[in-house]
């Protein structure tokens, strides 16, 4: 189930701590005549500008870039999600955008013309040049770089306009999207808390599954342990029967079964640590990276936790034959009578 859910929030959600997107809605009717898109871009850049100018001063030294961008889709291991394209009015904004991801190109070049783009690494990996099949125009990949995060970046192709702002906060915490809205901005922003949330609802269905899953082994495992546990306990009756004729109390008898039950609970959880990291493992670099989604944690403590848990709970039942059979045990003299 983590290798669902972790990629996706490591390296595309997390993005949205560094830059956050902030739409403004332009009112077309204010703006006059137009009839090309061309005349309507004149018209509504100045107002951009303005509204750009508006924005820098609410959110101070971060810096705010005018973006136009578009939609990429990335296949996950249950479905697809999109990232982000974003295309900068100026190299300078591109190459100061790319010290905020730590992008370092490591193939091809730097885009230099309309409508040229540089990708991560791993959204290559998971789709390759189709990736330019969904944000349209007349774009194309000179270059991939390497980053934390999901990128796709560069220089807009003349044909697009569809404008919104980029911030990039130096604490998303204090400066995001709500802290926009309560400044008086007008805007519809797309931040991390809302991506994250938005997020949390699409696989809310999977966290019941997991819930359930792992519900169900528990109990079929633990019915089958304590079985087989209660059969093994019944054979060793007569052994407890001598030691309590030789003056060993019930106490003692327990404390020595306990022992072996510690022992075996310790051996059976060895065990099934190495068996279940070597499948994240095998899952991680035979499944997970060859698509381009990162890696997958080897250790979650919130998970860790419930196995602790259901693991207590096995134990917890195995105390019943023992206890069971320890008040029925009686001394070799008491058996003979």
């Amino acid at each position: 189930m983590g290798a669902i859910g972790e990629p996706l929030v490591n390296v595309c959600i997390d993005s949205f701590k560094r830059t956050f997107e902030v739409h403004v809605i332009i009112d077309n009717e204010s703006l006059g005549e137009y009839e090309t898109r061309e005349e309507w871009d004149e018209l509504v850049r100045p107002i951009l500008y303005e509204k750009q100018e508006e924005l820098q001063k609410i959110v101070g030294d971060d810096d705010v870039f005018l973006v136009r961008g578009g939609f990429a889709s990335l296949r996950l291991m249950v479905g697809e999600t999109t990232i982000s394209s974003y295309y900068f009015e100026n190299t300078d904004d591109m190459n100061r955008y790319s010290q905020i991801i730590d992008a370092k190109l490591v193939e091809g070049r730097w885009p230099e013309n309309p409508g040229e783009l540089v990708v991560d690494t791993n959204s290559y990996i998971n789709r390759g040049d189709e990736l330019l099949r969904y944000i349209g125009g007349s774009y194309k990949i000179v270059g991939k770089v390497e980053t934390p995060v999901y990128a796709m970046y560069g220089l807009p192709a003349v044909d697009e306009h569809n404008y919104y702002y980029l911030v990039a906060p130096s604490d998303y915490q204090k400066v995001n999207g709500k802290y926009v809205e309560d400044q008086g901005f007008p805007c519809i922003p797309v931040d991390y808390d809302l991506v994250m949330d938005n997020t949390e609802k699409e696989i809310e269905g999977l966290d019941d599954i997991k819930q359930i899953v792992t519900v169900v082994a528990t109990v079929l495992l633990a019915t089958c342990v304590t079985v087989v546990f209660a059969l093994h306990i019944r054979d060793r009756r007569e052994e407890w029967c001598l030691f309590e004729s030789i003056g060993f109390t019930s106490g003692q008898i327990y404390a020595m079964a306990l022992k072996e039950m510690l022992i075996c609970f310790v051996i059976a959880a060895g065990i099934g640590v190495l068996i279940s990291g070597a499948a994240v493992v095998v899952l991680d670099n035979f499944v997970i990276y060859p698509l381009g989604l990162g890696h997958v944690q080897l250790i979650r403590p919130k998970d860790a936790l419930l196995a602790i848990e259901m693991y207590a709970l096995i134990f917890a039942l195995c105390q019943v034959p023992v206890f069971a059979t320890i008040r029925g045990v009686q001394t070799v003299d008491n058996i003979e009578e």
